[in-house]
């Protein structure tokens, strides 16, 4: 079990920022009260899977986001936390935060856009994905030392 520290910025990483990445930032500005600063890059930009609003409609709009972003975009070492949520991910950032403060975490989770079938089944899979990442997100939370209550 890891120790409780202090977040006030997390960035998520994930190889196009349409799926797991921004899913991620939208939970966590969600689940945390906007109370800490999150954003979320990929290694490379791709348009936004609409899927994830499907899945995230129940969210108040304050937890949506901008455009897809890349990781030279940002200054990873200016965040706190730093999440990866692909292997291709975790090296990059590795890479980016070796040296700095930064704490760095992979998150193994499944990326639902490769799932085939009909709207249901693939419904399913970003389902399991939000629920997951939500786990996630609620336990890095609640190991810190902010205050989940609004």
């Amino acid at each position: 079990m890891m120790s409780s520290f202090s977040i006030r910025s997390i960035l998520y990483i994930c190889d196009k920022n349409i799926v797991r990445s921004p899913m991620a930032e939208m939970l966590t500005k969600h689940l945390s009260c906007a109370k800490i600063f999150v954003d979320s890059v990929g290694l490379q930009a791709g348009d936004i899977d609409h899927f994830i609003y499907a899945v995230l409609e129940d969210l108040p709009p304050g937890a949506s986001r901008g455009p897809s972003k890349t990781l030279e975009q940002v200054d990873g070492v200016s965040f706190d936390l730093v999440v990866a949520l692909s292997q291709r991910a975790y090296a990059q950032a590795r890479e980016a935060v070796t040296g700095y403060a930064t704490r760095l975490e992979y998150w193994d989770v499944s990326d639902p856009s490769l799932i085939t079938g009909n709207r249901e089944v693939r419904l399913q899979a970003y389902r399991a994905l939000r629920h997951e990442l939500e786990a996630r997100i609620r336990g890095v939370l609640n190991q810190t030392m902010l205050s989940l209550s609004p």
